[in-house]
């Protein structure tokens, strides 16, 4: 198993490591050990996350956006 996990669907979730699951829509900044999620009210809160798994969704993110 990845450290990323992708539904085939085009849910918004995502599954991080082991025990996290994240709202795409809310990611606002990935750096090497955290992720940035900002809230519809603008508040951002920090998780961390193992690096090998933020990387992965990193290049996905971006693989999206070209």
């Amino acid at each position: 198993m990845t450290a990323l996990q992708i539904t085939k669907t085009e849910s918004p979730l995502i599954r991080i490591g082991k025990s996290l699951i994240v709202n795409r829509i809310y990611i606002y900044h990935i750096t090497r050990n955290e992720l940035c999620l900002r809230s519809i009210s603008g508040n951002t809160f920090k998780v961390n996350a193992p690096r090998e798994a933020l990387s992965q969704l990193k290049k996905l993110i971006e693989g999206e956006t070209k």
